[in-house]
């Protein structure tokens, strides 16, 4: 399936779908941002070549049965890329500031970057305290990472303060403040570590299925195991096996109380080579895509 592209060449504007509508269903974002990245360079190439790659999907979404776009539209908004005067908080209040103005209905897809993209979402897209369920090996709760609270290290601390609850799924990575932070709020913040993510399931599915209210899934892809994606910023053994990881998607959007309202997936980095990284992510988000079409449309 040929790729469309916008009208300066070059840069895809299109997710699997070749129509573009102006009534759509679902929005994509591509956010090419990585200026926090602390360890491995390369997240603002990502959105791109994810979007490269998702044409190479097939139309079904094999497990779930569905062809989202039989039923629904979209729309792939071009890239909101960091303007060479944008400061870090200048480009945050950018994505909240193009994404506030999106219809509560539609739901919002944003293509990373960084994990630093997350907080302007959801405060754009949760206008009343919500859960915002993560996949991470990191807890992301720093207060400041090397000087700036807007690092890829802290963005579930700065959405736990705008007032939302987190379940942190496949963490096996943080600093003592963070676990000390997280101990502060046990009924707000719910950690389902990686090593004992088997013997914790139930209880975890339990979790997801008793959301209620608004929703919005963050998907840092260093929550999979690196034998999966191992393009990604700061890899770490031990992470969600793919099912896993589609189960979770699955319980998260199919909660009965719940609604969501965006989701993300963040931290690709392309690897010369190979496009194994970048077509997990389109996977992720097509998956995010079916399964919300079958609770929604069908």
């Amino acid at each position: 399936m040929p790729i469309a592209t916008d009208t300066n060449g070059g840069t895809p504007t299109l997710f699997l779908s070749q129509q573009q509508s102006e009534n759509p269903d679902v929005v994509f974002l591509p956010l090419p941002f990585d200026s926090t990245s602390s360890y491995l360079k390369g997240a603002a190439l990502a959105p791109e070549a994810i979007l490269r790659a998702s044409v190479e999907l097939e139309t079904l979404e094999f497990e779930t049965g569905i062809e989202p776009f039989r039923h629904i539209a979209q729309k792939t908004l071009q890239p909101l890329v960091p303007a060479a005067q944008d400061s870090t908080e200048r480009y945050m209040e950018r994505i909240e500031a193009a994404t506030s103005s999106i219809h509560p209905e539609v739901l919002l897809l944003g293509i990373g970057g960084n994990h630093s993209i997350t907080p302007p979402l959801v405060n754009a897209r949760l206008s009343q305290p919500g859960t915002v369920v993560q996949i991470d090996a990191h807890l992301d709760l720093r207060e400041t990472y090397e000087g700036s609270r807007h690092s890829h290290a802290c963005p579930m601390r700065r959405i736990h303060e705008m007032g939302h609850e987190l379940i942190q799924i496949g963490i096996r990575s943080a600093d003592p403040s963070e676990l000390d932070y997280a101990r502060q709020y046990p009924d707000a913040i719910r950690v389902f570590p990686a090593h004992s993510i088997d013997a914790d399931w139930p209880i975890l599915m339990e979790t997801l299925t008793a959301i209620r209210g608004p929703v919005y899934l963050t998907i840092d892809v260093d929550g999979l195991d690196p034998t999966i994606v191992p393009g990604t910023g700061t890899p770490v053994p031990g992470g969600l096996r793919w099912h896993q990881a589609c189960t979770i998607i699955d319980q998260t959007i199919g909660a009965p109380g719940g609604t969501l309202v965006g989701a993300d997936v963040v931290e690709t980095i392309p690897v010369a080579g190979t496009v194994v990284n970048e077509v997990v992510a389109a996977s992720l988000l097509f998956r995010i895509l079916a399964t919300w079409t079958k609770r929604r449309f069908l």
